[in-house]
């Protein structure tokens, strides 16, 4: 697990949750390319190391899927290499500011809920990632949110089930946001233990938006092809090798 998982997380310091998808095995014997698609949480805090770490992935696109608001509080930085910002807004809400009498069971449903709200109410946002995944003047991309989590994981589960990565390992791939945000998170938790359901990242969470697709969209296969316009074949053939 430690040599697959564990080599894509980026060395920063100042930042959260920034790694590569490059390495996972794919369909037909393939891997996914190294050093085209990455993910990550917010980016405003980088050090100076991290900046030169980031300049050299020579970024040509950012995928943003925060909310307005978020991105004026933690506004990107400017890369040199970059040439397309693209914004996604999918605003999965404010936790702190989820009413406090909820019991944990209800966090727990909230998040359960979201999952499910990503991939059935948020095509139009997804389907344009997947435009501009597609194009082959986008990458070196990377895509991210807030915490690069929930939003993120969906887009990268949904990435990874098109290069024809197993399932098992996306939710390796999902989970391995645990050991990263918990610094992040920490402060927030001792203040308010009862948000666990809602910082900690669960596999039963993305096994929601995959049972989603699954029983309401026919499929993986279908869900990609027809409600998000993927073509998985010439993704395939351009992201893994």
């Amino acid at each position: 697990m430690a040599e697959i998982l564990y080599d894509r997380i980026l060395p920063l310091s100042g930042v959260y949750n920034v790694r590569e998808l490059g390495g996972y095995p794919a369909a037909g014997g393939r891997r996914v390319k190294p050093g085209l698609v990455y993910r990550s949480g917010d980016l405003d805090s980088l050090t100076p190391g991290d900046r030169a770490v980031m300049e050299g992935l020579c970024l040509r696109t950012i995928i943003d899927f925060r909310s307005g608001e978020e991105r004026d509080r933690s506004p990107d930085p400017d890369l040199a290499s970059l040439v397309n910002r693209v914004w996604l807004p999918i605003n999965a809400g404010n936790m702190t500011g989820i009413d406090k009498r909820k019991g944990p069971q209800n966090y727990r449903d909230i998040m359960l809920d979201l999952y499910r709200a990503l991939v059935r109410d948020l095509i139009p946002e997804y389907r344009r990632f997947f435009d501009v995944a597609s194009d082959p003047l986008s990458p070196p991309l990377l895509f991210h949110c807030s915490a690069g989590k929930d939003r993120t994981g969906v887009a990268a589960a949904l990435f990874l089930s098109a290069l024809g990565v197993d399932r098992e390992t996306i939710y390796r791939d999902y989970e391995l946001s645990v050991p990263l945000l918990k610094e992040r998170f920490k402060p927030l938790l001792e203040k308010h233990p009862e948000f666990v359901d809602i910082v900690e990242v669960k596999r039963e969470y993305l096994e929601a938006s995959f049972k989603t697709v699954d029983e309401e969209f026919g499929g993986m296969d279908s869900y990609l092809a027809e409600q998000l316009g993927a073509n998985s074949a010439a993704l395939r053939a351009f992201y893994t090798v």
